[in-house]
């Protein structure tokens, strides 16, 4: 059986959709029974693709794959960046939000570096630490600190 021009045309124009596709649809509207493989050899002689692809529903590209979200990588590329900027803007706005969370951190740093130059100190010179110093000043039972303190460690 002889292939015509509007059989070629469902080749040419569908052929992205595979050549099952295209047999089926050449059965449905002609009545004619062709295998996929026949399709195949037809479309190679014509020039006629058919390669499957998707057009992509944001930008209309034609492509061979989608990604699971339904458009193509390139696409699926720049929504992926623009979460990454919402989440950025969030993160930024959170950790740059004026106030209280400003003079606290800058309360802390100047705390945090208060203790480890009297931690430092403390080393140096064998007095005891704070943590020492306070718990023993607490305990009903403890040690005079004045003797440990007027007794530093001798350097060597």
């Amino acid at each position: 059986m002889r292939w015509d021009a509007e059989q070629e045309r469902i080749l040419r124009d569908h052929g992205n959709k595979g050549a099952e596709w295209c047999a089926r649809e050449i059965e449905r509207e002609f009545g004619i029974a062709r295998s996929p493989a026949a399709v195949q050899r037809h479309a190679s002689r014509i020039g006629a693709p058919l390669l499957r692809y998707e057009i992509c529903p944001m930008c209309g590209r034609a492509t061979r794959s989608m990604s699971r979200k339904g458009v193509c990588r390139a696409c699926n590329a720049e929504r992926l960046r623009e979460e990454q900027e919402r989440f950025d803007s969030k993160i930024r706005a959170y950790v740059t939000k004026g106030g209280d969370d400003d003079a606290y951190r800058e309360n802390r740093r100047k705390y945090d570096a208060l203790r480890k130059r009297n931690e430092r100190y403390c080393r140096e010179h064998g007095l005891p630490s704070f943590g020492e110093w306070n718990s023993e000043r607490k305990c009903a039972h403890s040690v005079d600190l004045s003797e440990k303190m007027s007794n530093p460690r001798s350097e060597a």
